[in-house]
């Protein structure tokens, strides 16, 4: 649910996870008795060459990344609590009114209140910015004085029903998400929004190591604010997908689900959507020291505004691999289509919907200096097609961090 799990299109590199540095995760930890407390801190810096995700002019710059962190776990038998910070300071040396401070707080439970009785909490708030160039400014990021600042809440709560190996087991799950962006002005404030979620899945063992699963939910997303009152972007969205989840050997997990989802706004001006959503995963790890990830996903998320709403399709594949115990490297590619939906008859030769095609990779190679001591370089290429022509661009990255705990 958390950012964490975002697309690697992102300003911050990310450290990987490699096994050496998960078997040295304690002693780079404080002992605070029942807790263990893991803080790190980061410094990047970076050359970004289309710091605005412009088409022409581009504006290039290095910047100057700070991130501490820290990490708050305890395990009370078979439960688990953490807790966690982060602050994130950007500067850029040649365009200063990018430069932004996002925060983060999370904190993510699991409580056994009996052997076929669990609960979860995960949740987050953050204090974040739209670099100037995406999302509302895609293509006219020149005209902003500074990034869009917005902050976010999430909190997400499951029941889980069924013990460990159980033939039947079901989560049942509440979602709230809100959106608050800074700003009085009627274009910042329609943007901000709540969602209130409910959710089953139930899951039924057909194999030692395999399940066949049924995934259903109903949410219901309220703006705060419209441009215009007789047609609003309140909607309410239906989903049910059928797939399966298996671990068909130590090396190879993964999941796959697909059906159907349906929205429908409240404003009569607006077209209802029917449309065949999927998300599948796969985990291969032929080796202990080299592991792949596929992932492939169909979803629609809210417009920015254009269209009613945003229809994605994203595939994604990553490579990490320990060459040492000390060296290890992460390679990704992205792909993801977008289009943005109106209503039904409005597109036409002359005046045709948007639709976007955009390319991601990332290249990090991390060196292992010290126990506590991580050094890494890293290259992200990020490229846009489009049918707006005034909304492509291409950008590339390069970075050399440094992460450093206890």
């Amino acid at each position: 649910m958390r950012d964490a799990k975002k697309l690697l299109a992102t300003t911050v590199t990310l450290i990987c996870a490699s096994s050496y540095a998960a078997d040295q995760e304690q002693k780079g930890s404080v002992n605070l008795g029942a807790f263990l407390l893991t803080p790190q801190f980061k410094l990047q810096q970076s050359y970004d060459d289309n710091v605005l995700h412009q088409a022409n002019n581009e504006r290039d710059s290095w910047k100057t990344l700070i991130s501490p962190s820290i990490n708050i776990r305890n395990n009370f038998g078979p439960n688990d609590y953490r807790f966690g910070y982060q602050l994130i300071r950007g500067e850029y040396a040649k365009s200063q009114a990018d430069n932004y401070t996002d925060q983060q707080v999370w904190t993510q439970l699991k409580y056994r209140v009996h052997e076929r009785h669990q609960l979860l909490l995960d949740a987050d708030f953050q204090s974040s910015h739209d670099a100037r160039g995406t999302r509302y400014s895609i293509g006219r990021g020149d005209q902003l004085a500074h990034p869009d600042k917005f902050k976010q809440s999430n909190a997400e709560v499951t029941y889980r029903y069924g013990g460990y190996g159980a033939t039947g087991q079901l989560d049942l799950r509440y979602q709230y998400k809100d959106v608050d962006y800074k700003g009085d002005e009627p274009d910042y404030r329609a943007r901000d929004r709540h969602t209130n979620l409910l959710g089953s899945t139930f899951y039924y063992k057909v194999a030692p190591n395999t399940d066949v699963l049924l995934d259903v939910s109903v949410a219901d997303i309220t703006y705060d604010y419209s441009l215009n009152e007789r047609n609003r972007l309140d909607s309410k969205e239906k989903k049910a997908l059928a797939g399966i989840r298996w671990q068909s050997s130590e090396a190879t997990t993964g999941f796959a689900k697909a059906g159907v989802r349906r929205k429908d706004f409240d404003s009569a001006e607006r077209d209802s959507f029917n449309g065949f959503d999927w998300e599948v995963g796969v985990q291969w790890q032929p080796v202990n020291y080299s592991h792949f990830e596929l992932s492939t996903q169909s979803d629609i998320k809210e417009t920015d505004a254009q269209g009613n709403f945003i229809e994605k399709r994203d595939y994604q594949i990553n490579w990490q691999h320990d060459w040492n115990e000390r060296f290890n490297s992460s390679a990704e590619l992205h792909y993801q289509d977008a289009l943005y939906v109106r209503n039904s008859g409005v597109a036409n030769p002359q005046d045709p919907d948007r639709q976007d095609d955009i390319w991601a990779s990332q290249l990090t190679l991390n060196y292992q200096f010290r126990r506590w001591l991580i050094f890494s370089l890293s290259y992200q290429f990020e490229q846009r097609d489009s049918n707006f022509t005034n909304l492509e661009f291409n950008r590339n990255q390069y970075g050399l961090s440094m992460n450093a705990s206890l």
